[in-house]
């Protein structure tokens, strides 16, 4: 009796596993509904398709789309929980390599840098072949940015210039590698502005030569500006140089205030 039972059930797995079920409608369906940007929609598809039907041979797929739909809709500890779930349990599913990727996706997301740039590090390791390693390169650079590790965030960057000219993440490299430059500059100008001043007031005599110092600085600056503004061609950056401009002559307004108080 005991054979014939498990003969019975090990036909009705086979039949199962070969034959269509409803499962494999609710999986398109949740498809269907994630390119439409029906997200909510495709989450409630995906999670009917866990639970109702827990040995569906596409159970890992479905918590994978479990996962992403939730990502999408921008519930990111929940997604994150799913993600890591099927990265655990699931490590040769063909969708592997993007939950991986989507992982690091997500930390950036909650503006947790570290563990993003960890994720993608481990991604750039295991997938140095494929199509998104330019824009794991770029979300490393990012991360690497916003934890302050300006220098190693521009090797990145230019990395992907050079590297993947084809790359959609291309001139946005170039865009963050064009902010950095600003940025140095204006710590350059910062750093000759105070120098000049400085000097001109310790000396207590004619800021003649202080003077000069300061405007070359600034006509230098002014000029790299300019060149920076009509390589990139970007709107954005317009913005970026009128508010330094602003600040340059704020310190120089400063700078002038400050002579004519010294003067008998």
């Amino acid at each position: 009796m005991i054979k014939k039972i498990s003969l019975i059930l090990l036909l009705l797995g086979c039949s199962f596993l070969l034959f269509p079920s409803e499962g494999d409608d609710i999986f398109r369906e949740g498809l269907t509904a994630f390119e439409r940007g029906e997200y909510f929609i495709a989450y409630r598809q995906f999670t009917r398709l866990v639970e109702e039907e827990p040995f569906y041979y596409y159970r890992a797929n479905a918590v994978f789309w479990q996962g992403k739909s939730l990502y999408m809709m921008g519930d990111y500890v929940q997604a994150g929980a799913l993600l890591d779930q099927y990265l655990i349990n699931w490590p040769d599913n063909s969708y592997y390599e993007e939950a991986l990727y989507l992982v690091g996706k997500n930390y950036y997301s909650q503006d947790n840098y570290q563990s993003a740039l960890e994720a993608f590090i481990r991604f750039a390791e295991d997938y140095s072949g494929s199509d998104r390693y330019s824009h794991t390169l770029y979300w490393m650079g990012e991360s690497l940015y916003n934890l302050g590790h300006i220098e190693e965030a521009a090797q990145l960057y230019d990395r992907i210039i050079n590297e993947y000219p084809l790359s959609s993440k291309k001139e946005a490299a170039r865009y963050r590698l064009a902010l950095i430059e600003i940025k140095t500059r204006e710590e350059k100008l910062l750093e000759l502005l105070k120098w000049s001043h400085e000097e001109f007031l310790k000396s207590g005599q004619d800021g003649s030569r202080e003077k000069a110092v300061y405007e070359e600085a600034l006509k230098a600056y002014q000029e790299q500006v300019t060149l920076l503004s009509e390589r990139e061609r970007y709107m954005r950056h317009k913005n970026k140089l009128l508010l330094l401009k602003e600040r340059a002559l704020e310190l120089k307004s400063f700078y002038l205030e400050q002579k004519e108080a010294l003067l008998p």
